[in-house]
């Protein structure tokens, strides 16, 4: 009677690989579980702090690769980031980890083991002395700690000519302690609280539902280089959150002011020129009116 052959343990690794669709860094995240209930029919591995599949330290990169050695993935979304704009202006060091080291780390992965990777970047890289809509051409600034960790990142990420770097600006309902941009205001308007609104820092905002599903949407384009994924406009802070007081049917009790009373300096023209993402997708991207519609629905 003929022997069996024994596999190598390389080959019954090989043999034994799961694959999956896309993995999720940051997936217990406010864009990340949207993406998750955006992917509800696809196979997604979650990488996060908990509540995932592989609970990891982020700065552990030697973990982070053997889960590409015991899986293959076709697209993995970096959503993980430190945002806090004071955080890291006083923490630098911390913050390039998980900003600039992580997605760095990842790049060089996505040309070992062959997936697409796309980095979820910002819209905090402008200069601009007027209202205007930002190519993904236009020159981007390290303007604080924060950019500049980012800005970094993208140089690293656009080295695979495959990747996908997203730029972009959005607000919604989470379920953490940190409340968004429009949690915030929702909850001032509930508690007749009076806020401070700035007038001069303008953002093409989306609500993250929405903005989930154009991401997505550009994935399963096979889109790659930098793209813009924002409202086709730009509104001030204080006008969105007039706006959606007024769709929400509430008075909004507030004070003005300039952002560059701010301990940490950012742009105040931070629109997002959205034509190349429209084009590429053959649709036409929600206006900010039609967003803060959308983000009122869900808070009512």
């Amino acid at each position: 009677m003929a022997k069996k052959s024994k596999k190598t343990v390389s080959e019954d690794n090989q043999y034994k690989k799961k694959i999956f669709n896309f993995c999720i860094f940051g997936s217990d995240g406010l864009l990340g579980k949207h993406f998750l209930s955006e992917l509800k029919k696809e196979n997604v591995f979650k990488v996060a702090r908990g509540n995932s599949n592989y609970n990891i330290d982020l700065k552990n990169f030697d973990k982070i690769e053997k889960l590409f050695k015991i899986f293959k993935f076709n697209n993995v979304i970096n959503c993980a980031a430190k945002i806090n704009l004071d955080y890291c202006e006083n923490s630098y060091k911390e913050a390039k980890k998980i900003n600039t080291s992580l997605p760095k780390f990842l790049t060089k992965m996505s040309f070992k083991y062959n997936f697409k990777l796309i980095q979820i970047s910002t819209d905090h890289f402008y200069k601009s002395k007027r209202k205007i809509l930002h190519k993904e051409t236009d020159k981007i600034y390290a303007i604080n700690n924060y950019s500049k960790t980012k800005k970094e990142a993208e140089k690293f990420v656009k080295k695979n000519p495959n990747n996908l770097i997203i730029r972009t600006n959005f607000t919604g309902r989470g379920k953490s302690s940190r409340l968004t941009f429009v949690e915030w205001i929702y909850k001032s308007l509930k508690r007749s609280n009076k806020i401070n609104l700035f007038n001069d820092m303008y953002t093409s905002t989306l609500d993250v539902k929405y903005c989930s599903k154009i991401i997505i949407d550009l994935i399963k384009k096979n889109a790659n280089g930098i793209y813009n994924v924002a409202s086709k406009d730009a509104l001030s802070k204080k006008d969105f959150a007039i706006l959606f007081a007024n769709k929400m049917r509430k008075k909004i009790n507030f004070s003005e002011s300039s952002s560059t009373k701010l301990q940490t300096k950012r742009g105040k023209f931070l629109g997002l020129n959205v034509k190349k993402t429209e084009k590429k997708l053959k649709i036409k991207i929600k206006n900010s009116t039609s967003v803060i519609n959308s983000l009122a629905r869900e808070f009512k």
